[in-house]
């Protein structure tokens, strides 16, 4: 029986929840409004001096991304879809935006209606991660308004950028993993099993589009997830639970899966590897090469990790270095100061990117004045967003305890936890990693918000009931 929570009796006696098909048409209309108007009215009479014209915000990815597509367009009405590549200069929104561009016109709202659909896409699957912990619905659409509402997304959403596809891509991704991991799922017929799959695969393709490291971060988490269910499973077809023809095929896909992402090789991922015999004078002087040959000549190897893993530290080392000296002035960097030369560094950092990853920006830089007026604004705004992140927080616990016998729960909490730790080794900037971070944290926020609904109705039926007797 579902849990009643004050969402559930929100409107009228017996009223019926919206389906997950208009709560998706309520959340694409939303987002395509908040982005016309940041394009037509924010921008352009609000905060003028950060307007780079064309509805974007000056200095940013979006201007960039817009420029190729343009000339992506121009070139594609002129010489045919020849012309047409999916990431020119190694930037797929650019690409995308320059097939819309060439269809339509050479403007960034032509692109608003394919945001409006990720941020709509990523706010359902939110809610369904949720509901399949809380099996309440309700609750689970009261805990994804957060994610959606919060006006910091808009700087994706109303943009052109990567976060819409990677934010839709991971949960969508996260979802077909807590699909799997339903108890009676394994009984069933492979048509069943092909969904989440399915799932998995859609939102491997949306991250691999625009970050295709993120899929070795995400996969790299969710390898012991597929140890885990090949073990589950195992023991299920020993036991007659399941069938060997169900059992074999899906283990194979559930550890290729993490295996292939561990070991992709991808033109867009630079240097990965922390090669000490790397021929430096040959490296391009792109800022990820840069950091390469800066981290190759100090990086020590831990002989007793093996290869894959030894290169993750190292691409995240790389990342680090490479921000670093990218904008070694920028106005919310953090911890610049900090470099990791082997792994055994991430250990001692560990408090630290726990620290900065869950609870930054901190209360004590909320009200510095920017020097870019749209800086200062965001940071307001996301003063107000961090104090419901804080409460949102206080309550994960909470959630944790009410639903620890879910192994969605964990698994959820494993996933999002460590993409959040590592992003904060990655990135020493806080208003950088609060936008790579926002899936992730919001999906854990969602989860606090649903604990809160619940300790709420708890407290109320203890209040009723107060010596555990009826009514």
């Amino acid at each position: 029986m579902k849990s009643e929570t004050p969402c559930n009796k929100a409107g009228s006696p017996g009223a019926r929840a919206p389906s997950i098909g208009t709560v998706w048409l309520a959340f694409f209309v939303f987002s395509a409004v908040i982005a016309g108007l940041v394009q037509f009215f924010v921008l352009p009479h609000l905060l003028s001096s950060s307007h780079g014209g064309n509805g974007l915000f000056t200095g940013t990815d979006a201007v960039v991304f817009h420029d190729i597509a343009a000339r992506m367009a121009a070139a594609i009405r002129t010489v045919g879809w020849s012309a047409w590549r999916l990431a020119p200069e190694n930037q797929a929104p650019a690409g995308i935006a320059a097939a819309v561009y060439a269809l339509t016109v050479p403007q960034p709202w032509t692109f608003i209606p394919i945001n409006a659909a990720l941020h709509a896409t990523a706010g359902v699957a939110l809610i369904l991660i949720v509901e399949s912990i809380t099996q309440s619905y309700r609750a689970a659409l009261c805990a994804a308004l957060p994610f959606v509402l919060y006006p910091s997304a808009a700087q994706w959403y109303a943009q052109i950028h990567k976060d819409g596809f990677y934010i839709a891509g991971m949960l969508l991704y996260l979802y077909g993993w807590l699909l799997l991991a339903r108890p009676g799922i394994w009984k069933s017929s492979l048509s069943v099993i092909a969904r989440p799959m399915a799932l998995i695969i859609v939102g491997l393709g949306l991250v691999w589009i625009v970050r295709p490291y993120g899929i070795q971060l995400m996969q790299g988490v969710t390898l012991i997830f597929a140890v885990v269910f090949a073990i589950v499973l195992v023991r299920a077809a020993i036991r007659g639970a399941t069938s060997w023809g169900i059992v074999l095929p899906v283990i194979v896909l559930c550890v290729a899966f993490p295996l292939l992402g561990l070991t992709a090789k991808d033109d867009r991922l630079s240097i990965e590897a922390p090669d000490m015999n790397i021929d430096r004078a040959s490296l391009v002087t792109t800022a990820p090469n840069r950091a390469a040959a800066t981290l190759a000549a100090s990086w020590l190897p831990t002989d007793w990790l093996p290869k894959q893993t030894e290169n993750a530290f190292f691409n995240i080392a790389r990342a680090r270095t490479s921000f670093v000296q990218s904008y070694p002035g920028a106005g919310s960097n953090i911890d610049t100061q900090i470099a990791f030369s082997q792994a055994g560094d991430f250990i001692g950092y560990l408090p630290r990117a726990v620290q900065i990853g869950f609870f930054a920006p901190f209360p004590g830089g909320w009200l510095e004045q920017k020097a870019a007026p749209a800086a200062s604004v965001m940071g307001r705004i996301a003063a107000v967003e961090m104090l419901g992140v804080y409460a949102a927080l206080l309550f994960l616990p909470y959630a944790l305890w009410a639903w620890r016998r879910r192994l969605e729960i964990w698994l959820t909490l494993i996933f999002c936890g460590a993409m959040i730790v590592a992003y904060a080794y990655a990135i020493p900037n806080v208003g950088a990693l609060y936008r790579m971070r926002y899936g992730f944290m919001m999906t854990l926020v969602a989860l606090g918000v649903a604990g809160a609904l619940t300790a709420w109705r708890d407290l109320r039926a203890r209040r009723a009931h107060p010596t555990g007797g009826a009514a």
